[in-house]
């Protein structure tokens, strides 16, 4: 288990490097790392990043993509 937590300064690049992390890249794809069947992370402040001037909140755009698609 992995906790991010989200404040203002939140981007999504962050994001994805603090999920990549513990990701290991097995030809084209990332796998978890020690052969773990799921991983488990917890996000904290999921409202806290800032919101562009188009009110989208990309951070939040990178969550919602990765549990619609199980993943990246």
């Amino acid at each position: 288990m992995k906790r991010i937590n989200f404040s203002f300064a939140t981007t999504p690049g962050l994001l994805q490097e603090a999920i990549q992390e513990e990701l290991e890249q097995k030809g084209s794809t990332l796998v978890p790392k020690k052969n773990d069947v799921s991983q488990m992370f917890f996000i904290d402040d999921l409202s806290m990043p800032e919101m562009n001037k188009y009110g989208d909140v990309f951070t939040l755009e990178l969550v919602r993509q990765a549990v619609e698609d199980e993943g990246f």
